[in-house]
């Protein structure tokens, strides 16, 4: 009967580490795409300033231009194998959104931008799909 229950004991042990161990495998897991994510964000936004799209857009934006054309630039930077959305804010307010994401796991990036009238936020979220 002791072996029994010293087996049992065992191998209730087990399972546990098992299963804790596998929950903080998947932490990890979601931590390192979330990390990446947010760093394909960054990317983006950068390769935005660079090629000039940030200016393009408070042009724009200050003139009461239509901005879609600018954003759908911004998006195309998006790898075909992960979903974007952008969004705009003015002077703290949401101006508009472009984009979709496909999974609620996501990475995000900011990029600040000071125009003669205000402030320019531009949101990037990135996704898998």
């Amino acid at each position: 009967m002791t072996d029994a229950m010293t087996a049992l004991c065992f191998s209730v042990v087990v399972i546990l580490a098992v299963c804790v161990h596998t929950y903080s495998n998947n932490d990890y897991l979601l931590a390192a795409q979330t990390s990446y994510l947010q760093k394909v964000a960054q990317q983006i936004l950068l390769v935005s300033a660079m090629k000039g799209y940030f200016t393009e857009l408070i042009n724009k934006v200050e003139l009461g231009q239509e901005i879609t054309p600018i954003l759908v630039k911004i998006g195309d930077l998006c790898p075909p194998e992960l979903t974007c959305r952008l969004y705009i804010l003015y002077n703290g307010k949401l101006l508009t959104f472009f984009g979709y994401l496909a999974d609620p796991v996501f990475g995000e990036a900011k990029y600040f931008v000071t125009t003669s009238r205000g402030m320019l936020e531009v949101i990037c979220q990135v996704s898998a799909k």
